[in-house]
């Protein structure tokens, strides 16, 4: 069983931006632990706001069959310049079949103080196809 860690950083300001996803650090597939951490951000010229989400699964990726998600746990939100509220993490689809992967979403709402900025964030685990990734809002 391998373990996931999904890290998602953000920082928004007011004026333009561009997202780009990161993978930090990866265990080789022989071992049993796999940590992933992913960054965010937006550019601009004006105040600056960010946000930080994380969450834990474990997943088996099966070879010759449908890898799965098995557990989803420890879920952590912290925003600087705003408060976050309505967090959800929910293992949406346990086994990967012909539909897609398996998938683990944490989803919450950040609220910056002063900004447009604000609104719904999630960030997502999924399994399938032989590999794990993450994609987020």
């Amino acid at each position: 069983m391998k373990k996931f860690m999904v890290l998602a950083l953000g920082v928004t300001l007011l004026t333009g931006s561009f997202g780009l996803a990161v993978p930090v650090s990866a265990e080789t597939p022989s071992t049993t632990n796999s940590n992933l951490s992913t960054q965010e951000w937006c550019k601009g010229i004006s105040q600056q706001y960010k946000y930080v989400s994380k969450f834990y699964a474990d997943y088996v990726i099966v070879s010759g069959g449908p890898s799965y998600i098995s557990n989803v746990y420890t879920l952590s939100v912290g925003v600087v310049g705003g408060t976050h509220s309505d967090k959800s993490l929910v293992l949406r689809k346990e086994r990967e079949d012909f539909r897609g992967p398996a998938e683990a979403v944490l989803q919450f709402k950040v609220t910056f103080y002063g900004s447009s900025a604000s609104g719904d964030y999630w960030v997502k685990l999924n399994v399938g196809g032989g590999n794990a990734w993450e994609s987020h809002s």
